[in-house]
């Protein structure tokens, strides 16, 4: 599983998207890797109103995205533990609220223990992403369309013709990527 080296979380793209049209900060681990923090406050808050009695979402999220190493070298251990004692260092400097790793790419049952572990001795906690995705062409009975508000989101999407095209390799990614960028609308 090549997940770190088909990275377009950790691309120069992805970090210009956020910096520039979505104003989030970008924090710079290394040449390679970097966090987002997004929804911070700045520091002109009246001096009734602090940052615990607004709530910690208020205080930044900040997110890691991403493949950040190679989980099947055999030194992804000393790898993922010199990135998770730098990610403590930004966590302290900037003091946000939640702190999230997203698109961690884990390919057994095995190496996820080791990364919970991992994680763990560093004192983040682990949750799995419980994501479904929707087959647009075959709804029938799914159970995510049970909702009303997703089965009136399929509808519009039906009523528009929205033409869905699966992408068979990373470079076909990457062109649409790049169209997007290159896009007024």
């Amino acid at each position: 599983m090549e997940f770190y080296k088909n990275n377009y979380y950790q691309s120069e793209q992805f970090k210009t998207l956020n910096e520039k049209i979505f104003k989030n900060k970008i924090i710079n681990i290394n040449k390679e890797n970097f966090f987002i923090l997004r929804n911070n406050l700045k520091y002109n808050l009246k001096s009734s109103i602090t940052k615990k009695t607004i709530g910690s979402e208020f205080r930044g999220i900040l997110e890691y995205f991403g493949q950040p190493l190679n989980l099947e070298s055999p030194f992804y251990k000393k790898d993922l533990s010199k990135l998770l004692e730098v990610s403590s260092k930004v966590i302290k400097e900037y003091n946000p609220g939640i702190v999230v790793f997203r698109a961690l790419d884990v390919a057994d049952n095995q190496d996820l223990e080791i990364l919970i572990q991992e994680f763990s001795t560093h004192g983040f906690d682990y949750r799995n992403w419980n994501s479904l995705i929707i087959d647009i062409q075959n709804i029938g009975e799914q159970p995510l369309t049970s909702h009303y508000n997703t089965r009136r989101e399929i509808k519009l999407l039906k009523n528009l013709n929205v033409k869905i095209e699966k992408l068979e390799d990373f470079h076909q990614y990457i062109t649409f990527i790049n169209f997007f960028f290159k896009s007024f609308g």
